[in-house]
């Protein structure tokens, strides 16, 4: 197994104190760190039989004995995490503290931990504090937050408990006090038990139309505090972002622009570019590399470099959430960014070792936004009336979800997939590529392929439209930036044999072939010298997103409108948001000579 292990002993810092006893002072200690982990579906074993990626080992000596206590984790994450020693002493009926240790073990393929501080707090009476902290549990997905330190005085509405609360939660509410001793309650609040949250503000649109044939290209609604008077507003249309609304006197108004085109009948979705995008090219070659900046990722290879250049944006990843048996009728649970249900087991500890135990797709459902519910037959119930066998009373769910794109992915009207692709500017009578092939993976193992080749890509290079999509690129240097639009209707004609369903996507990748001959000549001249130089090829993503035609709705009313949906959003401002429905009327286009073709023969009616 892959392993990395290292220890932390703290003889030194404790030389210079006495032994105590736990009560007089508050023992605290803190951990800074930041743990990176891959899902391979790979199991590994640390040297200690677990299989859990990261374990935090607390090693504390008191009364004459080593004891500890074991921290785990399976995901991703970077915190500050406080072990309290004097709890756990008081819990283990120990009196002297003497020493302490911490032990880091982390398994498993391209895991990754960053310790930036370790650090022993202790204080006394006279100076140790109240310390109050909340958590929230969603009950609808059952997830539970970490626990938050905070000033109960300073918190005066719910928006100050964070500016993404759940539409139903909880709050669990503890106090340590100068000794270490800590109580909770399962409520905040004068007993609030399930909380009812809403960002949404209400509004009505005073003008509700806009007409693309003429100059009725405006909608408004009346400020009446809904968002703070905020200057600016977010404005989104069916889910995606359109542009920005301005508080003009007391309203709000969203301009439509004055032509028809791609900047005023377009709207976006969030960036699809993965953190953990990545290419096939070897940088310890010498004659390959990446090029990583906040806004593109580019791949660079050497022409004499036969393979393809292959860019991979991963969308789905596989990962685990845990149902406490414990909590199955008290709350909900689902798995949050839920993409595709992989498989469901618990470990059954009944006989000498424990078993693996799968159940069957029987035995539970899950909904589209992942809420997880169990059929009356389902054998979770039994397990719940009998966990004495099933190990920490866990039942685990495999899963692939997407995290922070998951909410695009889900958006019911996207119209195709936009994506700035940059290549070499240079071009004689072909561009430096034969062929892009953009391929839409997804979790069932199925392959849409979109072809693109050189001549479809000639027309951006065209001297009277050049310089729109030419710019310089740091590290890349003179490049094409060509937007592309490729709509969903292109990606499920290309495998007909099954259907395309968005939010099943698992990655986009990216395959660029060479032209067969590079544009332009090797043969450059350098003072009385003539050099052969010969180039490299540069590709890569500087956008991805999916895009939304503002009026696409087919179902119009008799005099021709459609209806979208508009919603403001407030980032600034608690994240409040409020929408309402406008009617657009589409462009009238009027088709002339119109001709009919059959087996790529004209039908001409007659006469």
């Amino acid at each position: 197994p892959l392993q990395q292990d290292f220890k932390l002993s703290f003889n030194d810092a404790l030389e210079n104190l006495k032994s105590f006893r736990y009560r007089d002072p508050n023992l605290l200690l803190k951990i800074n760190y930041s743990f990176s982990a891959i899902n391979d579906d790979l199991t590994y074993h640390n040297t200690y039989g677990r299989t859990n990626k990261l374990e935090t080992i607390y090693s504390i000596k008191a009364d004459g004995d080593w004891y500890t206590s074991i921290y785990s984790a399976n995901s991703s994450e970077t915190l500050l995490r406080t072990f309290n020693i004097t709890q756990f002493m008081e819990n283990n009926s120990l009196h002297v503290f003497q020493n302490f240790a911490v032990e880091f073990v982390i398994i498993g393929n391209n895991t990754s931990l960053t310790v930036n501080y370790v650090e022993l707090e202790i204080s006394s009476l006279s100076t140790s504090s109240i310390q109050e902290e909340f958590r929230i549990i969603d009950n609808v997905l059952g997830r539970v937050t970490g626990w938050i330190q905070f000033n109960s005085s300073a918190f005066t509405k719910l928006g100050d408990f964070g500016d993404l609360l759940p539409a139903n939660f909880s709050i669990e509410y503890r106090v340590t006090d100068y000794a270490g001793t800590q109580g909770i309650n399962s409520t905040y609040n004068d007993d609030y038990q399930h909380i009812l949250y809403s960002q949404e503000q209400t509004i009505a649109l005073d003008d509700d139309t806009i007409n693309l044939n003429t100059n009725d290209r405006e909608i408004y609604f009346t400020n009446t505090g809904q968002f703070n008077n905020l200057e600016f507003l977010d404005v989104y249309i069916n889910g995606f972002k359109y542009g920005t609304a301005y508080l003009d006197s007391d309203l709000y108004k969203v301009s439509f622009g004055a032509q028809n085109n791609k900047e005023t009948l377009i709207a976006y979705s969030g960036s699809l570019i993965s953190s953990n995008i990545y290419s096939n090219t070897d940088s310890l070659d010498h004659v390959s590399w990446e090029v990583r900046e906040d806004n593109i990722f580019a791949a660079v290879k050497h022409v004499l470099v036969e393979d393809d250049i292959v860019i991979n944006n991963p969308i789905a990843h596989t990962t685990f959430s845990a149902l406490n048996i414990e909590n199955l009728y008290d709350r909900g649970f689902g798995l949050e960014d839920f993409v595709y249900i992989k498989q469901v087991y618990y470990y059954n500890t009944s006989g000498a070792q424990e078993i693996q135990q799968v159940l069957s797709e029987d035995d539970y459902n899950i909904d589209e936004e992942g809420i997880v519910t169990f059929p009356e037959t389902s054998i979770v119930h039994s397990l719940y009336e009998n966990s004495t066998n099933v190990k920490d009373d866990l039942i685990y769910f495999e899963y692939y979800h997407t995290g922070l794109i998951n909410e695009h992915l889900l958006l019911p009207n996207a119209d195709g997939f936009f994506i700035n692709f940059t290549m070499p500017s240079i071009y004689s009578d072909h561009t430096t590529i034969e062929r892009l092939v953009i391929s839409f993976n997804d979790v069932l193992g199925n392959l849409f392929s979109v072809i693109l080749y050189d001549i479809d890509l000639r027309e951006y290079f065209l001297e009277s439209v050049k310089n729109n999509y030419e710019e310089t690129i740091f590290g890349l240097g003179q490049m094409m930036v060509i937007p592309l639009y490729i709509s969903l209707n292109d990606i499920q004609s290309a495998n007909l044999d099954h259907k395309f369903e968005l939010r099943l996507l698992e990655s986009i990748s990216f395959t660029i072939s060479d032209s067969e001959r590079w544009p332009g000549s090797f043969i450059q001249d350098v003072g009385n010298f003539t050099v052969l130089n010969l180039p490299y090829q540069r590709v890569g993503i500087k956008d991805l997103r999916l895009y939304n035609l503002i009026s696409d709705s087919i179902d119009a009313d008799e005099n021709g409108y459609v209806n979208s949906t508009v919603e403001f959003r407030s980032p600034e401002y608690y994240n409040f948001y409020a929408s309402d429905i406008f009617k657009i009327k589409r462009l009238n286009i009027e088709f002339t000579n119109l001709k009919v073709f059959s087996n790529n023969q004209e039908i001409i009616p007659e006469s």
